[in-house]
């Protein structure tokens, strides 16, 4: 999450996302066992970007929703960072990009028919295997393909009935990626800075659009509106790629 430089008002805010926003607010753990961050995005930089911070943004647009909209997004969130993993397996030669593929295109088969598919536990299990264990967790790109293997996992997980926090999670695990690739440098230097900002930046863009496209979504074009999501993604690059 990033700061914004001017307030929210919750004073023309409906009940549902006043609710929403305070539960994320105290840092109320995943109704579906998942994880929150321990800081915003903005408090772990120490960065002040002028952009509104996405998990405003997403108690706004998916809190009084039907299911699949919080499903689909979640597809889309994890779509660059299973590009993520794509690299950090050719950095390695680790890993198993199609098995992660196969199970993200589970998650966006609900999200066009509000049907749990009968393999979805299975390949929750079996993403989180693909995670790399602590023998090769200093490879390149080792932590961002952690993310998306989290990431692709919680979303099997949690399809049935997505909670605001877990679609922060997911959301969340997108620009952690970005923020831990660049960790490992003790002084990062102005143009590391640069690099970092824009890929944050650009990241946030691709949310917040995504966002405002379901939110917009008629309530019948749900096969319509997740196949252009998905479209969208899939024609996207790596997060990690300046």
């Amino acid at each position: 999450m990033v700061y914004v430089e001017r307030k929210e008002s919750r004073s023309s805010n409906p009940p549902w996302f006043d609710r929403a926003l305070t539960a994320v607010e105290a840092g109320c753990p995943p109704a579906n066992g998942g994880r929150r961050a321990v800081l915003p995005i903005s408090e772990r930089l120490g960065c002040s970007v002028a952009m509104i911070p996405i998990e405003l943004l997403i108690c706004r647009h998916l809190g009084d929703v039907p299911t699949w909209k919080r499903v689909a997004f979640m597809a889309a969130c994890c779509e660059p960072m299973l590009l993520n993993y794509g690299l950090y397996q050719e950095a390695s030669g680790y890993g198993s990009v199609q098995l992660l593929r196969k199970g993200l295109d589970l998650v966006w088969r609900a999200a066009e028919t509000s049907q749990r598919p009968t393999e979805a536990d299975l390949y929750a299990i079996r993403c989180m295997q693909q995670s790399p264990g602590w023998l090769n967790r200093g490879r390149p790109f080792a932590e961002s393909a952690s993310q998306a293997c989290f990431a692709i996992s919680h979303s099997l997980k949690s399809m049935d009935d997505p909670a605001l926090p877990d679609a922060i999670d997911v959301s969340d695990a997108g620009l952690y990626s970005i923020e831990w690739f660049y960790r490992n440098e003790l002084k990062l230097s102005d143009q590391e800075l640069e690099d970092r900002g824009e890929l944050i930046r650009r990241e946030h863009t691709r949310q917040t659009v995504d966002l405002e496209i379901l939110v917009f979504a008629a309530s019948g074009s749900q096969v319509e509106t997740s196949a252009l999501l998905k479209e969208r993604a899939e024609a996207g690059r790596a997060s990690l790629v300046v």
